[in-house]
């Protein structure tokens, strides 16, 4: 037995005493500690030992927990199978409380994910994307007392922020207002004279696209603002909006490819949601940027080849508007001995630009 399961058995006998009378708020946090207490212990172990216990045995973990602290009907419980199905059990009780649950596995990893928080906002939503009108239910959480893996193991660094699952597209606001906090002290930080650039030319690149995404946004702020803390908070707010619409446009790229192409392949189907957030999101230097990282930054597999294969579509299509002597792509100086040499000014293309390679790369793919 491993320490997570000793850890598991422990936890059930210290609590077992606690009766469970009715469904009242004591019983629905005695519920989010106790996967808080499993979700840590969980973590943890991956990160420290390197062991990943089966998805299977995780899932049976976290219905044992539902067993002992919520009155869940117990059959309704033993024919789950997956995360999504636990998400939806899970979620239609915690919502009398205003809070919301989803887990979640990403790409091919074995490792379950968690977000529980409060459900901030539910709506149904519509996008267009690759001429098909894309509807599915939005649901913002904020405020998680349960975070993901990769929260965890960046101790607070990084996370995911957002994911479509079966006609649902959920958002993780406290990793985007992180994010775009992290923004701010990009700027904030450093003024232009002093700025130290990565050497990485890769994150050159990077940051030239943050200048370009959130540089006008940030000096408005300034501008506009009576100090710099009410500055910083009209950034995040503006922000968080305009990051949150783009990444919508990225997560109905994957229930469009779910719905209509069923492609069976994960890096095909993450590629196709990176043309969608390119071709249609507002903000398509951010997302060239994601790209970029995914590339050279993800840990991700999934994300890495599908960040290097459109990386490697964009410098094919300046090669060739060059060599049939376009002259908008001119300037834009593709050449080098590597990858990340050879992307160094895809900065200088314009939206426009951005938009119009995005969809011939989709067209090719579907060819």
């Amino acid at each position: 037995m491993n320490n997570l399961r000793l850890f598991f058995v422990y936890l059930l006998i210290l609590t077992s005493g606690t009766a469970l009378a009715e469904d009242t708020d004591l019983s629905s946090e005695l519920l989010i500690n106790n996967l808080n207490n499993y979700f840590q212990a969980y973590y943890s172990q991956i990160t420290k030992e390197g062991i990943i216990n089966p998805r299977a045995e995780v899932l049976e973990d976290i219905k044992e927990i539902a067993f002992n602290y919520t009155k869940i009907d117990h059959k309704l419980l033993s024919h789950v199978g997956s995360p999504d199905e636990l998400s939806t059990i899970f979620d239609d009780y915690l919502r009398d409380y205003g809070k919301s649950i989803v887990l979640f596995t990403v790409g091919d990893s074995e490792i379950v994910n968690c977000w529980l928080g409060n459900l901030i906002e539910e709506k149904v939503e519509t996008k267009n994307v690759w001429n098909r009108e894309i509807q599915y239910t939005l649901r913002v959480l904020g405020e998680l007392a349960i975070q993901d893996f990769t929260y965890f193991s960046s101790g607070g660094k990084d996370a995911l922020d957002a994911g479509a699952r079966s006609g649902f597209i959920y958002y993780n606001l406290d990793a985007y207002r992180s994010h775009v906090a992290s923004i701010w002290d990009f700027f904030a930080q450093k003024d232009k004279k002093k700025r130290r650039y990565d050497p990485s030319k890769s994150n050159r690149l990077r940051k030239k696209l943050y200048d370009k995404t959130w540089l006008n946004l940030y000096t408005d702020c300034i501008k506009d603002s009576p100090n710099l803390e009410e500055a910083k908070k009209r950034f995040i707010d503006k922000a968080v909006i305009a990051l949150k619409e783009n990444s919508l446009y990225h997560e109905a790229g994957h229930i469009f490819a779910d719905r209509y192409l069923k492609l069976n392949d994960e890096v095909k189907e993450e590629t196709l949601a990176f043309l969608s957030e390119l071709r249609y999101g507002p903000l398509p230097y951010e997302s060239l940027e994601a790209i970029i990282a995914a590339s050279y930054k993800s840990s991700m597999n999934t994300y890495n080849l599908a960040g290097r294969y459109l990386t490697a579509g964009f410098i094919s299509y300046i090669k060739n508007e060059q060599k049939n002597g376009n002259p908008d792509y001119k300037e834009i100086n593709v050449q080098g001995k590597n990858q990340i040499e050879k992307i160094n000014n895809l900065y200088k293309l314009s939206e426009a630009e951005i938009r119009a390679i995005s969809e011939y790369i989709y067209e090719q793919k579907r060819n």
